[in-house]
């Protein structure tokens, strides 16, 4: 028995975690909807996004850094 608890243990391990899992789906359900390439853009439209919401935040970060 506790051998077999082990070999367990040893396959959990070694098998992908519940955020790749989650990751996994997402892309996946991407892929479906918008099809490869359209999920490839959408994944980079939303990391450009992001970048061009950091860079404002910095930006007004810079500004009320001046005024003071």
């Amino acid at each position: 028995m506790c051998n077999q608890q082990n070999k367990l243990s040893d396959w959990l391990a070694h098998s992908m975690s519940e955020n790749d899992l989650n990751v996994a789906e997402s892309i996946f359900k991407a892929i479906d909807k918008f099809g490869l390439e359209g999920a490839k853009a959408e994944v980079a439209f939303e990391r450009a996004r992001r970048n061009l919401w950091l860079a404002y935040q910095r930006k007004a970060e810079l500004c009320t850094n001046k005024e003071e």
